[in-house]
């Protein structure tokens, strides 16, 4: 709060935003409607009654992409009229996708956007630059939504959000998967006394403010969101992200065509699976692979892609690890039987940053039933709800006599083993089901929006059901 308060100049020019651009429209500016970008690539497509815009989005593999797919395509189902703005893949895939296309009944348009390394911090920063400024045109010179929900990664993304509001008069839900600058500060890559750290500062405050409705992971995250708000507490929402499980289930290891692929039937699976990025201690695994090297039946295994992988893989060879396997983020077709591979599934977060990010792939490890090895502090969401439904184990960030305490207790005691699998995944089935988390999204959008124009027969779903 130090860099919010030090930042007058700027916080005023924040401040200015909303009355500026609603004085704007006051004084009968243009309508930017006129101008349709669908008459210039020859494709017309009606008003969405609601927009999402996020920088990832399926065929690229982002978690974020996945959810808010999930997401567009069940408020589509509830009879909504559904459009996204997105950027070309660059989160793990090289290939570009239509710049125009319908997904399970959600129009999505793709902007012009370069698609630079993800790991490299220049590529990740140009890539959300590039993504913010189209998107920021696509929204000015389109036909507006009743109501847009924007992610906060990028972090200047919001900021479409306050513009459209002013400008337009269209609400916004401002989704919060990482409470910026904050999380850059406890990472080491944003120096608090920076004026890009005021710059985000100000500018997430803004969006906090402007929201007609904040969306958090965990109470954590919820009490430093309206910690930031003077007024407008009751409007910070707790729903958490959720797993297909329908599509992730308890697989016999005998069955698991992934875990045949690669030779792990016979091995205890230590696995890791997700974004190897700066938010995650994983340097303890790679330790604690060291430490329980002579154990010919354990076997750790990296699945993605990250920062922090290059510098994982010199500590493997460095020691000659053969009981460490990287690999790539696996096919779509294939995350059934790889998140299913596992007898430990890790998830991890770095020291501080409880209540600022929220790891994803808790709920694909508690869907496929896996027990947890969360490493994390002890008073964070994710160590509380493993300690509090018995499914897994806890360790502190930095604790290896505690890591290697906790394989070797899983890997002795199958028994234990077998309950904490049930357990994860009873606490996925009453906690983190995707209708469930869809349900309390669909209710808090009719709540701003209204109900759909035309909605759907719940026949025509297939049965699935909200």
């Amino acid at each position: 709060m130090r860099g919010i308060k030090a930042c007058l100049p700027l916080g005023a020019f924040f401040d200015i935003i909303p009355p500026l651009f609603a004085h704007l429209h006051v004084m009968h500016m243009r309508p930017a409607a006129k101008f349709d970008p669908d008459r210039v690539s020859g494709v017309r497509t009606a008003s969405p009654e609601v927009r999402i815009l996020s920088q990832y989005y399926p065929p690229d593999i982002a978690a974020t992409g996945e959810l808010l797919a999930d997401l567009a395509t069940e408020l589509s189902r509830r009879g909504w009229s559904v459009g996204v703005l997105t950027a070309q893949p660059s989160y793990a895939l090289a290939e570009r996708a239509p710049a125009l296309e319908s997904r399970n009944g959600v129009q999505v348009r793709r902007l012009f956007s370069p698609t630079w390394r993800k790991n490299s911090w220049a590529g990740r920063i140009g890539n959300a630059l590039f993504f913010s400024l189209s998107a920021l045109l696509a929204c000015m010179f389109s036909r507006g939504p009743r109501l847009n929900i924007i992610v906060s990664n990028p972090p200047f993304l919001p900021l479409l959000g306050v513009l459209c509001k002013a400008l337009r008069g269209e609400p916004f839900i401002y989704v919060v998967h990482d409470v910026y600058p904050d999380v850059a500060i406890r990472l080491g890559r944003l120096r608090q006394s920076s004026w890009v750290c005021r710059f985000l500062a100000r500018a997430t405050l803004c969006a906090l403010q402007s929201a007609d409705r904040v969306v958090v992971l965990d109470a954590a995250m919820q009490h430093v969101v309206a910690s930031r708000l003077k007024r407008g507490h009751n409007k910070v929402t707790v729903i958490s992200n959720w797993a297909d499980g329908e599509w992730i289930r308890p697989l016999p290891r005998q069955e698991n065509q992934f875990a045949r692929q690669y030779g792990l039937t016979e091995k205890f699976v230590v696995l890791y699976s997700g974004n190897l990025g700066l938010a995650h201690n994983l340097e303890l695994l790679i330790f604690a692979a060291q430490a329980l090297r002579e154990c010919s039946e354990l076997q750790f295994v990296f699945i993605g892609d990250g920062g922090k992988r290059a510098a994982l893989e010199r500590m493997t060879r460095a020691w000659s690890l053969s009981n460490v396997l990287f690999l790539p983020y696996q096919p779509r077709d294939m995350l059934p039987y790889s998140l299913t591979c596992a007898d430990l599934s890790v998830v991890t977060l770095e020291q501080g940053t409880s209540g600022l990010i929220s790891p994803c792939k808790l709920y694909t490890a508690l869907a496929a039933g896996s027990p947890i090895l969360a490493v994390a502090e002890e008073e964070s969401p994710l160590s509380r709800l493993i300690l509090e439904k018995q499914c897994g184990f806890h360790v502190s960030p930095g604790d290896l006599p505690a890591a290697v305490a906790a394989i070797r207790c899983a890997q002795e005691n199958p028994a234990k083993l077998a309950e904490m699998a049930r357990r994860s995944r009873l606490c996925f089935e009453n906690h983190f089901r995707k209708d469930l988390c869809l349900s309390q999204y669909a209710l808090l959008i009719e709540a701003l929006a209204g109900r759909p124009q035309k909605p759907r027969a719940r026949a025509a779903a297939g049965g699935a059901q909200a």
